[in-house]
């Protein structure tokens, strides 16, 4: 007898948002950080059912009935737990596997275990070698052993096929292909991936690793940052890494660092800043923000301080708005990261703490970072437009009001001409569904050719 396996259930649980799927059975009114309506499993005059989007769960005070939304579908539609299950999955994309399924439950139980080989094989290649660049780099970098062995940060020799030749012969070679740890090549049928690259593994959220970034230790390389491609375990559009560590402290602290690099990550959580998150080189989607949103709905932003860096936060700052995600950015200058900060000795835990409290506004940072006010009439125009048509995407109407007072305000321009644009401009972009990996803003605030580059 086929039953639904535990990876789609814990896949399920983690991706499917309680909010959206009650919305569709639920006239939900956002009351603070919750949502209220009437209860649906009885008859009321007064809203006494609540959802709670950042923990991700539901509850009915007067029948003090609730959980997540396996739970409500199970009371609403009166179907069993593996019904719930199967629909959600159905409904969201998310690959329903069965256990009975041999050849299938087989497949992914291989790419975990290859992963974590893998993981292992890189891990040792700097124990066994601590005198070696990869363990040099990492001193350089002021990284201590405990910080290594927790993210268990490891390292791809210098070869084309070091880590083909420790897992061929225990796995057949198109799973080993589909894990996304080798290429084709004419050097052979399969290569190595990654090679000469510190290596960062990306866990789930049960704590199996999915996937990796790998930082090239070689000045030749093009490529400095490598992740996996895309694979069954790994999706690039919806992974942050560190989130198996730092998530439940996200939530306890109801906010969210989130900054570029691996490097960033590790430094932040080695200065006791345990609420963070990185993105990785990947371009900040929807999926990414809806993710997040489970676990808090504010965030500061921490990119790098150079030209490519402030291009990144203001993309990511009107994908999280329009998402419905309270944003600041920190802005650390001298082109530092947050890496860089840190290994600077003049600056202190309690230095970025006081950054953390004064970041700005993103409009307020648009419109400093992009000069806009040292810019002529026109192009002041044409960026309000633009700006209106990100305010736009922003469904909820209080933070929209809000942001074109604050544009208004910023931009000396009266809040009516302001309100008049945003009425009479059509709204040219629409936002991408979430399922769609191209849900990320593209920014037109460009000062040069060489930001548009950027």
């Amino acid at each position: 007898m086929r039953r639904i396996a535990q990876e789609t259930i814990n896949r399920v649980l983690e991706e499917v948002d309680v909010l959206d799927v009650i919305s569709q059975y639920v006239d939900l009114k956002k009351r603070g950080q919750n949502y209220f309506g009437l209860s649906p499993f009885r008859s009321e005059t007064k809203p006494s059912f609540s959802v709670a989007p950042d923990k991700n769960m539901w509850y009915d005070f007067g029948s003090a009935q609730g959980g997540n939304a396996v739970q409500f579908l199970i009371e609403y539609e009166k179907i069993s737990f593996p019904e719930a299950i199967r629909s959600l999955a159905e409904k969201y994309g998310i690959e329903i596997i069965e256990r009975g399924n041999k050849e299938q439950n087989n497949l992914y139980d291989q790419l975990y275990e290859i992963h974590e080989l893998a993981c292992i094989y890189f891990e040792n290649s700097i124990k066994d070698n601590p005198k070696g660049t990869a363990k040099k780099y990492l001193t350089d970098r002021s990284f201590h052993d405990s910080i290594i062995n927790q993210f268990r940060i490891g390292f791809a020799p210098d070869s084309w096929d070091s880590l083909l030749k420790e897992l061929q012969g225990k796995f057949d070679n198109q799973i080993l292909k589909k894990s996304g740890l080798f290429s084709e090549s004419k050097k052979g049928p399969l290569i190595d991936r990654f090679r000469n690259r510190i290596m960062f593994p990306f866990f789930s959220l049960s704590g199996k690793i999915i996937g990796f970034s790998g930082r090239s230790l070689s000045e030749k390389e093009d490529v400095k940052y490598l992740n996996s491609p895309e694979t069954l375990l790994f999706e690039k559009s919806k992974v942050f890494y560190g989130s198996y560590q730092t998530l439940p402290n996200i939530r306890k602290k109801n906010f969210a660092i989130l900054v570029e690099g691996q490097t960033d990550f590790l430094r932040l959580v080695e200065q006791t800043f345990d609420n963070v998150l990185a993105t990785s080189g990947t371009a900040f989607s929807s999926k990414h923000a809806v993710a997040l949103k489970k676990y808090t709905n504010r965030v500061i932003l921490c990119y790098d301080s150079d030209s490519a860096g402030i291009n990144a936060a203001i993309r990511t700052s009107y994908v999280l708005l329009q998402n419905g995600i309270e944003t600041r950015v920190l802005f650390l200058g001298n082109g530092d990261d947050p890496d860089d900060f840190f290994r600077k000795d003049n600056n202190t835990k309690d230095t970025f703490r006081s950054l953390i409290k004064s970041a700005a506004h993103p409009i307020s940072f648009i419109i400093k970072h992009k000069d806009i006010l040292k810019q002529g009439a026109a192009d002041q125009s044409k960026f309000l437009n633009e700006c209106i048509g990100e305010i736009q995407l922003v469904p909820d109407s209080m933070v929209r009001n809000d942001l074109i007072r604050k544009l208004s305000n910023e931009l000396g321009v009266v809040e009516a001409e302001v309100l008049d644009r945003f009425s009479s401009l059509k709204q040219k972009r629409y936002k991408a569904p979430v399922e769609s990996d191209s849900s990320t803003t593209e920014v037109t605030h460009y000062r040069s050719s060489e930001d548009k580059a950027q």
